[in-house]
């Protein structure tokens, strides 16, 4: 048929036709010209009309959505394969993958159990696909119930058949699709000349390729029709081959046009040139050959970069297993090509996402992976390519001489390194690495272990660091990241990889063979770069040596794990040191650049040694350093070692016993660093053991705990901070089970700040006895303060805890390690030698005679010593002399100062002297040579405890020859050297002889002066370090005769010291007592052990030798002849530990000393918690226990150095002395008491005399004129004024103190004062629900969302209903004045507290305006922050001079009010009656008609007409502008609503109500009530208010209201009847009407007019609340009420609620308010639920009408609290509050016939006399009263001044009918919405898993611009969804983002945000923005900002909380510092 006819037939008909011809013949002739048609190349691809005709012809006649419904019927795929891009959200479960690139889609995920697996959702940076199903990557057990083997495709797609789709349904799809792909083909080649014709050619193939995802997506068996056209070689070869005469000649001139393009583009993708062995892999091809439209497919995408549309639609069939690996072999057939895109690519970043995208999916497969490693040799490929790659790059080592060029390096600074091209591959190769087939298949080849040594080598010695010495490096190089980086990656993890397969004896010949190749690469880079170090070594250094690194790390492994000896392994000693001459290097580099040598260099060279110990790096690096080096250290010659540390360290000329001795390579401030970092060093490798055994346990709590011990740490901080050694995962299988053990949890709380704090978890106690390691730290510790802040933790425990009791800090714990596994030798072997013995010795003598050296030095020094005493073996009496002669020790070289190794003898060595060679001098230091003493240091003691003498120092030239005899320090001839008193002793420094002076030991030789010898004798002497008065001078150098001093011979410096005595020198020192040290045998401890031992009484394991026999004389032989005396000398312990009592003959016993000292520290031995005195005890102990002869020396040397008589007297002089000094201060204690009690009397005397003074000078006759006065002058018969006198006549005005200026003032009109405030509009009141209504939620589904949607019963909605009704219906001056506004927008007033000068804060301002840069406030805005406690404050409130005097003062005398009104009209009506009551009442209506206000201009009124200002500029136009803006009352009711909002917000803050408990009267409460009442303005808010809104009053409507208000006219020129168009009064907001009446009276108007203008609207809002309860009633209630009033009398019963009740319904029953039954609806059920002829229930009425009443009562309270600074009694509960309120507002008859009534009235009545004094102190009086009276109902508290109270009530209701005929409908809405009861205001309730809401808004479009916003974000107080920081909800005219406009509707610029997708709330308040934190935590009490680690969380209910009182409180400005201008963009 012709193509057009069929064309004519529609789509339907013809692929009805083309169906039936497909299902015919396999050559469907047709079909092939209508495609030849429709698929011409010279056509558009994108063609609409060309896809639709090809959708139709594949659906054979159905409609394309039939067919795809058909498709997906047969769709048998076991797995999701969904295929995703960046940024999509996806799931990782480690506990259910095989592979750790594993993903799920949200929806497998959720429909799969993963519940309590370790799971975690992220965003996927290069995109991916779900494995859900794949038993290749995850287990079973995590597959969803649609996908896996055993899934059923049922439950999918709905099927009933499960067999194969019949060929008829998919036979066109099978012929049409191979002609699709082609057209795909054909457009790309045909687009292919330029990278941007191709990318430019995939987007205008859009359409056409999102038709062939459509397909791919209808299921398995579509898949399977794609698989076979795109993998058929076949149908490739024919299609794509053209044939002259086949086609048009178009056609076929088109065609080979297309081939020549793809030839041409064939030739410009290289590939890297292949080794030859390697050449015949298909993939190092040099021509690539493509055989099916899959690989060329594949062909054109690595060209075109990786276009994702095509990559997702290669991916998408990956569910396909045939077609999986098609694709597979494609795209490692372009490997090594796309390697070399990855390196000219100029976004290098995205292309590397995108290959990973595609890799990932096909590598993660362990089948996969290993066939294309065997067929395709993808290892190989991967290799080479890696190996290319950096060979390009590749430079010159810098690391050997000039003339040797031969070794490479790769360039740190080129764009490969920097980028990190080189991560799709070495990524790759990880992933297939992880599977163990392949790994051993790569360690089995030994091609590609030398290909792969061969690659590391190009990273040996990159990046050299060259120190700089003359100036700072002006460019830092930034290298470093990309070199730690690239050796992290590419070397590192794929060692890690290799490692994890390398675990048991069966792969042991495997890691053998990785050795040997290692080994030779190494050898042949040692032999580059010279294995001797060049003379520039100590200048540079590189800290990558990944040679060294693998060849310490499979060593390790080997003989760990796999059985391998060290000696199999291990290179030849000569080859081991050059080996380790590098990591050595990098150590000391490490501590030069700590230690500040490399400052020069700038602060990358400080980075780079912070990034060699990271915790990510540390196991790769720092730690097969130390790995290396301790090898080193055992199996190379130990002395030799030790001296090349010595010399990289270059502290040898710094250990010199000559302080002349100058270090001619480190600065003097380097020095004392680098002797540190020396011993920190080879303390260090001495004690570590993660390399020598330390099981993985071990490990795993060592590094937590040192992690925990720098810092409290999160959970995810210990995750990502514990150094990995796998380099797939931090984790560890015991780290939960070892944070349990080490660490404590605390759980997330808050600071007093309102901070809050994560869930963090902290060091047990025990950590700091047993397991914290500071060296281990050091070597962790990125930062040294870290270490320091790790010592001061341990200080604060070992304080806290009282382990350590005293004044310094202790001293570092340095652990004491244990013994290492068999195959290693102990590494503190070293310490052994004699070369590190000689360093130690001269440490401690530099330690004792000078101060150069840091404490923390000296305790290095007895650390590392301790280790060698702890391992070396004990000798025995050794026949080494305790004094060796000298036999030419010379200075620095360490190796010669002692003839032996054995540790225990050297201890007890005396060193007599030491050669130092001279120094050479300049021409200017002549020809002498001379050797500085050492400095003298002084102890540190009060110079009374001591009586020492003062000795003179002397010098070689002080005494001559001749005299030397007759000085004190002269020896006689032939005498043995003298014990000198300690008296006289003086601390020596060493004596300097030339080598020709004759020793003071050896005896005279003839011709020897004897007075020479003398005289050396004398210089020789050691004496004991106590403490000199004065300081001694340094000595000369003693000379033989003259004619040597011009010689350069050695000097010889006397020493005559032992370690031993050193250490005993250096304990007194510390201690600052002279033989401060007890040894072990001396403590009561031990000499109880050993009386217990000698009586029999126990042995204590052999305590007692009984093998030796002794006499009394035999045992004193072996002591020394101090210790010597006699046997019978009682209660005397001798220096050998036994007691006087135990040496005689009888005990022929000897003790055991080694058994006394395990006895005595076998528990305590691991104590490591004291100061210097305290290791050098155990070290001593230890010592003196470990050889008999070393105890024996210290026995010795102390009795030599502190004689023991000598000691005695002075411990005997230093107690008499302590007894003196305690007298003397006992006496001055008690003359100080008796003169301060002296003192204490005068001033109480001067005190009284003054008070009696000011009494005298303030008491005067008071005024008793007036009707309504008492005896005294005061109203003392009315409620509440019991006890008022009048006020003193002589008021002092209150001061403050200025913050700025700090003088302490009063407020004046000229100076006035005021508080520090900020205003700030508020909208919390308007989000207020009405009681009883459900809580807002946050919806989560569509449901709940339609479920959720706010109604009117929030109080903004209420009141506008309300406001609209009254603009309706009554004139503007009427309603203006009826309601209050405020609800939204409102000005909310706090302040902190503090006072200023308004001058001051002028001048405050002025200085922050003239400050170049404000980053949080806005001056320009006004303001600023307050002085003292830099609160964030933007106006100035201002005190009135008569402001804060206290109550007696501030009340005024209502008689003196009365005649200070002038013209006050005497004539009034004669109807009212004479009583108190009516008096003040009256006296309130003058006040109200003739007040005069004052309005003198001054400073004070220009402070508060500024204030007024600023509170109507802070709150937003619609929001201040209710009614007409011209009409003054519209001003006024703004000022009114300003100090209602105020009000309404303060008991918000308290709860809603004043319920409290009583507090006990402490001082701590007295201060907190006191800063309270401090932060409160109400009462100065208040007066601001009411001067403006005297000022606005036009006219004198608050006389009328109140006249109206009480039912009684007061003057014949009133009337109580409204106007027609005037608010009804019972219609009047009460609380509005209060504050009305009082801003119109004066400042401090007297209690009882206050009391009366309560009780008068307490009475109204009594009727306007049976009004309300009467409209809801039925006609049956009404009736019955009406008919019980008629029962009762008027007088008795008129404040009865049911009597009241009847007569409102009767006055409004003419009225059309009352509905019928039929119209309100009622059937026989109410809906209450009550029976409609059941009585009422007059209980439930009471408390119906309480609670109704209750609100007007708390603002009563609140306003009676502040203004009267009377304290609000203590309410226990809600049931209480109602009365106690109502008794203290005084509320009711004073005269009621109760008794007990009248008890309570009066309890509540006295008023305090002071703030001070408050009514919960009557209460607490009256308590048992109280509680024994009757509960009061709300009648109980109505009294009337009225006479007629029934007319003041028919008044009320006349008026109201009046209205009610006018607008039915209205009246009853607005009756009914009075007196509404409203809950709290409050946030949206929140799920309690985050996911839920993330799940539903992070996808969910945004109502206003139907799109998914970038960053979807939740109003938290109404739920609103907005589009955070987007422009596409911009407002159309201001240009504000929709998020801010948001804020000022819901908040008034006020409002939280819950970010959806990090889970973080922001807080707008104004003009500026902050992030507040997350209410949403992890398990572990975490945040989990920006959703990186993606684990589960869940609301924190606490941080919830503190979020909604922080935004009640308005207290964001003051808890969040971090805020930002939003400038309207969010």
């Amino acid at each position: 048929m012709d193509t057009d006819v069929l064309i004519k037939k529609g789509y339907r008909a013809a692929a009805a036709y083309i169906h039936a011809e497909c299902s015919r013949s396999t050559r469907p002739e047709n079909l092939n010209k209508l495609l030849d048609n429709l698929l011409n190349p010279t056509k558009e691809i994108d063609n609409w009309e060309t896809i639709e005709w090809c959708k139709w012809l594949m659906a054979g006649g159905c409609t394309p959505d039939e067919f795809a419904a058909n498709v997906r019927r047969y769709d048998n795929a076991t797995t999701c394969g969904l295929v995703w891009t960046a940024n999509f959200v996806a799931y990782r479960c480690r506990t259910c993958g095989i592979s750790p690139c594993m993903s799920l889609c949200a929806e497998c995920f959720q429909r799969g159990n993963h519940k309590g697996h370790d799971f975690n959702m992220f965003r996927s940076q290069a995109g991916g696909a779900c494995d859900c199903g794949d038993t290749n990557v995850m287990k079973e057990s995590g597959f969803c119930y649609l996908h896996g083997p055993h899934a059923n495709s049922r439950q999918r797609h709905g099927a009933d058949d499960e067999n194969a789709a019949p060929p008829d349904l998919l036979c066109v799809a099978n012929a049409m699709l191979p002609r699709l792909v082609l057209r795909l083909i054909q457009h790309l080649r045909l687009n292919s000349t330029s990278l941007n014709g191709l990318l430019g050619a995939v987007t205008s193939a859009d359409r056409f390729i999102e038709m062939l995802h459509h397909l791919s997506s209808m299921g398995a068996a579509m898949r399977q029709v794609i698989t076979h056209a795109l993998t058929n070689p076949q149908i490739y070869k024919t299609l794509t081959e053209p044939v002259e005469g086949s086609m048009s000649q178009e056609l076929f001139g088109i065609m080979c046009s297309a081939k020549q393009t793809y030839e041409e583009a064939l030739t410009s993708l290289q590939n890297p040139e292949p080794p030859e062995e390697y050449k015949d892999i298909p993939s190092l091809q040099k021509v690539l050959v493509h055989r099916t439209f899959l690989e060329e497919l594949v062909f054109w995408t690595a060209k075109g970069e990786f276009p994702q549309k095509i990559v997702c639609l290669l991916l998408n069939l990956l569910p396909d297993p045939d077609y999986k690996e098609a694709f597979t072999r494609a795209f490692v057939l372009h490997y090594s090509r796309i390697s070399q895109l990855l390196v000219k690519s100029e976004d290098a970043d995205t292309l590397s996402n995108r290959v990973v995208h595609v890799s990932v999916q096909l590598f993660s497969n362990e089948k996969l992976a290993l066939k294309m490693a065997e067929q395709m040799g993808l290892l190989h490929v991967m290799v080479i390519s890696l190996q290319y790659m950096m060979s390009i790059i590749s430079v010159p080592s810098p690391l050997h001489g000039k003339d040797k060029y031969y070794h490479r390096v790769v360039d740190c600074n080129s764009s490969v390194m920097k980028d990190h091209c080189y991560w799709p591959l070495v990524s790759d190769l990880n992933n297939i690495l992880s599977h163990r087939p392949v790994a051993l298949k790569f360690l089995e080849d030994d091609g590609l272990l030398h290909m792969w040594f061969n690659f590391l080598s190009m990273f040996q010695g990159m990046n050299v660091n060259s120190r700089e010495m003359n100036q700072h490096i002006e460019y830092e190089p930034t290298t470093y990241y990309a070199a730690f980086s690239a050796e992290l990656e590419a070397s590192a993890s794929p060692m890690w990889a290799l490692v994890s397969h390398l675990r048991d004896a069966s792969t042991a010949h495997l890691t053998k063979n990785l050795l040997r190749h290692c080994r030779a690469q190494l050898t042949e880079w040692l032999h580059s770069v010279t294995s001797e170090m060049t003379q520039n070594d100590s200048m540079q250094v590189s800290f990558h040596l990944p040679l060294h690194r693998y060849f310490s790390v499979f060593l390790y492994q080997a003989v760990r794990n796999q059985g391998l000896s060290l000696a199999e392994l291990l290179p030849p000693p000569n080859e081991l040191k050059a080996m380790v001459q590098h990591p050595l290097r990098v150590q000391t580099a490490f501590y030069e650049i700590v230690s500040g040598m490399w400052v020069r260099n700038g602060l990358q060279i400080k980075g780079q040694a912070m990034t060699y110990i990271q915790c990510h790096f540390c196991n790769c690096t720092v730690d097969a350093d130390l790995s290396l080096l301790q090898l080193g250290m055992m199996y190379l010659p130990r002395s030799e070692f030790i001296n090349t540390v010595i010399d990289k360290f270059h502290v040898r000329e710094s250990l010199s016993i000559s302080s002349t001795v100058t270090n001619s390579y480190l600065e003097p401030d380097q020095e004392m660093l680098m002797m540190e970092n020396c011993l920190i060093f080879l303390a260090t490798l001495s004690s570590i053991r993660t390399a020598l055994g330390l099981s993985d346990g071990d490990l795993v709590t060592l590094e937590m705990v040192t992690l925990l011990c720098m810092g409290d740490k999160t959970h995810s901080q210990l995750m990502e901070l514990m150094p990995e050694r796998c380099g797939n995962s931090s984790q560890s299988r015991d780290f939960e089970m070892v944070l349990a053990k080490v660490a404590d949890y605390k759980a997330p709380n808050f600071e007093s700040s309102g901070n809050m704090l994560q869930g963090m978890y902290i060091p047990k106690s025990h950590i700091w006895e047993t397991l914290y390691d500071p060296i281990y730290i050091l070597l962790r510790a990125v930062h040294r303060r870290d270490f320091q802040t790790s010592l001061d933790r341990f200080t604060e425990f070992a304080k806290q805890s009282g382990k350590y009791k005293g004044s310094g800090a202790p001293w570092p714990p340095f652990r004491v390690p244990g013994s290492v596994s068999d195959p290693y030798i102990d590494p503190r072997q070293i310490l052994l030698t004699k070369v590190v013995q000689g360093m130690l010795f001269v440490i401690f003598y530099k330690a004792v005679h000078s101060s150069q050296l840091s404490e923390q030095v000296v305790a290095l020094a007895i650390y590392l010593l301790e280790m060698a005493v702890t391992i070396c073996d004990s000798i025995g009496v050794s026949s080494v002399t305790p004094h060796e002669v000298s036999y030419g020790r010379y200075d620095m070289d360490f190796g010669s100062w002692y003839t032996t190794d054995c540790l225990l003898a050297n201890l007890r060595s005396e060193i007599d002297s030491v050669l130092v060679k001279p120094v050479t001098r300049g021409s200017a230091g002549g020809d002498d040579v001379s050797v500085d003493e050492m400095e003298v240091e002084s102890y540190e003691g009060d110079a009374d405890f001591y009586d020492y003498e003062t000795v003179p120092a002397y010098t070689s030239g002080d005494y001559p020859m001749d005299t030397m005899g007759n000085h004190p320090f002269a020896l006689p001839d032939g005498s043995a050297p003298l014990n000198l008193p300690t008296t006289l002793a003086i601390m020596p420094s060493p004596t300097v002889n030339t080598t020709a002076l004759v020793r003071a030991h050896d005896p005279p030789t003839p011709g020897t002066n004897e007075r020479e010898v003398h005289r050396q004798s004398g210089l020789q002497m050691v004496l004991a370090p106590h403490k000199p008065v004065i300081s001694v001078q340094k000595k000369g150098v003693v000379e033989r005769n003259s004619s040597m001093s011009g010689s350069q011979a050695p000097v010889e410096v006397v020493i005559n010291d032992s370690m031993i005595s050193l250490l005993l020198r250096l304990h007194s020192k510390l201690s600052s007592i002279p033989d401060s040290y007890v040894p072990y045998w001396e403590t009561p401890e031990a000499q109880k052990l050993i009386s217990e031992a000698i009586n029999g009484e126990s042995n204590n394991g052999v305590l007692m030798d009984l093998t030796s026999a002794m006499s009394c004389d035999s045992v004193h032989e072996d002591l020394p002849s101090s210790s010597r005396g006699s046997c019978s000398s009682a209660n005397s312990i001798n220096r050998d530990g036994l007691s006087s009592e135990y040496s005689g003959l009888e005990y022929n016993r000897r003790v055991n000393y080694q058994v006394l000292y395990n006895l005595l520290n076998g528990d305590a031995n691991d104590i490591r918690i004291g100061d210097g005195p305290f290791f050098i005890s155990k070290l001593l102990d230890k010592i003196g226990a470990k050889d008999e002869s070393c105890r024996e020396h210290i026995i010795n040397a102390r009795e030599k150095l502190w004689p023991r008589k000598k000691l005695e007297a002075e411990e005997e002089t230093k107690l008499r002395e302590e007894r003196e000094k305690e007298e003397r201060r006992r006496k001055a204690r008690e003359r100080q008491s008796k003169l301060m009690a002296e003192f204490a009397k005068k001033q109480q005397m001067f005190m009284a005399k003054a008070m009696t003074e000011e009494f005298v000078e303030s008491s005067g006759p008071t005024s008793t004129s007036g009707d309504a006065l008492g005896s005294d002058g005061s109203y003392s018969d009315l409620p509440g004024m019991e006890g008022m006198g009048s006020p003193a006549s002589t008021i002092k005005p209150i001061e403050y103190d200025c913050v700025i200026c700090s003088q302490t003032t009063p407020s004046t009109s000229d100076n006035p004062v005021g508080l520090v405030t900020l205003l700030q509009p508020s909208s919390v009141l308007g989000h207020r629900q009405k009681a009883g209504s459900s809580a807002s939620f946050l919806p989560t589904t569509t449901e709940e969302e339609h479920d959720s949607v706010r109604d009117c019963r929030i109080m903004s909605t209420y009141n506008e209903r309300r406001v609209d009704e009254y603009k309706q219906y009554f004139n503007d001056s009427s309603w203006l004045l009826s309601i209050s506004g405020g609800w939204e927008g409102g000005v909310h007033v706090q302040t902190c507290g503090h006072h200023i000068h308004m001058d001051c804060l002028k001048g405050y301002l002025q200085a922050l305006k003239s400050q170049q840069r404000q980053h949080n406030i806005s001056v320009d805005r006004g303001e600023y922050l307050c002085p003292l406690c830099r609160q964030l404050a933007n106006s100035f409130l201002p005190l009135s001079p008569e402001f804060g005097i206290r109550q007696s003062a501030l009340v005024k005398d209502r008689k003196t009010a009365s005649h200070n009104v002038p013209g006050t009209p005497e004539a009034t009506v004669p109807e009212i009656p004479d009583s108190p009551e009516a008096n003040v009442a009256l006296e309130v209506v003058k006040l109200l008609r003739e007040y005069p206000f004052p309005t003198v201009p001054c400073k004070m009124m220009d402070a508060m007409t500024k204030t007024m200002e600023e509170m109507t500029n802070a709150t937003i136009l619609k929001f201040r502008q209710v009614g007409n803006s011209k009409d003054p009352k519209s001003i006024l009711l703004f000022v009114n609503s300003i100090a209602r909002t105020n009000l309404e917000l303060e008991l918000t803050l308290r709860g809603g109500n004043l319920v409290h408990e009583p507090q006990p009267s402490t001082s701590a409460n007295t201060i907190h009530s006191s800063s309270a009442s401090k932060r409160s303005c109400i009462v100065p808010l208040l007066h601001v208010l009411g001067v403006h809104y005297k000022i606005l009053s036009t006219d004198h409507c608050a006389p009328k209201i109140w006249e109206r208000v009480l039912g009684v006219r007061f003057f014949p020129d009133t009337s109580l009847m409204p106007f027609d168009r005037d608010v009804p009064i019972l219609l009047r907001d009460p609380v509005t009407t209060l504050l009305h009446l009082l801003m119109q009276l004066p400042m401090h108007v007297d209690l009882a007019y206050f009391t009366s203008i309560v009780q008068g609207i307490y009475n109204l809002v009594y009727v306007e609340i049976l009004c309300k309860l009467s409209s809801y009633m039925r006609d049956t209630e009404r009736e019955y009420w009406k008919a019980k009033t008629s029962l009762h009398s008027f007088p008795n019963d008129l404040n009865k609620t049911f009597f009241l009740l009847g007569t409102v319904i009767r006055y409004l029953d003419r009225s059309s308010l009352y509905l019928s039954d039929s119209d309100l609806g009622f059937m026989e059920m109410d809906a209450s639920g009550r029976e409609q002829n059941r009585v009422p229930d007059e209980e439930h009425l009471e408390r119906q009408i309480e609670s109704y009443l209750l609100p007007y009562l708390r603002i009563a309270s609140l306003l009676r609290h502040h203004i009267y600074e009377q304290e609000i009694p203590p309410i226990t509960s809600l049931e209480v509050e109602f009365s106690v309120l109502a008794q203290f507002l005084t509320l009711g008859s004073s005269r009621s016939g109760s008794s007990a009534s009248s008890c309570v009235n009066e309890a509540f009545i006295s008023p305090p006399v002071s703030p001070t004094t408050s009514f919960t102190a009557t209460i607490q009086l009256d308590d048992q009263v109280v509680t024994n009276v009757p509960k009061s109902k709300a009648h109980d508290f109505l009294h009337w001044i009225s006479p007629t109270p029934l007319t003041a009530i028919w008044t009320w209701c006349e008026d109201l009918c009046s209205y009610i005929s006018r607008a039915q409908v209205t009246s009853r809405f607005l009756i009914q919405s009075q007196h509404v009861l409203w809950d709290q205001p409050r946030l949206m309730d929140l799920p309690e898993a985050y996911d839920s809401i993330f799940q539903y808004y992070h996808r969910k479009q945004c109502p206003n611009c139907n799109t998914v916003p970038k960053e979807p974000t939740i109003c938290l107080v109404c739920g609103t969804m907005v589009c955070l920081r987007d422009v596409c909800c911009k407002h159309p005219t201001t240009g504000v983002c929709e998020a801010i406009q948001h804020s000022i509707d819901c908040g008034a610029g006020t409002v939280m945000y819950l970010s959806v997708n990090s889970s973080t709330i922001v807080v707008v308040r104004g003009r500026r923005a902050c992030l507040w934190g997350s209410v949403y935590l992890d398990a572990f009490g975490e945040e989990d900002r920006e959703l990186k680690r993606g684990k589960p969380l869940f609301l924190s209910k606490e941080r919830y909380a503190l979020l909604h009182q922080q935004w009640v409180a308005h207290r964001f400005d003051h808890t969040n510092r971090k805020w930002i201008w939003h400038r309207d963009t969010l």
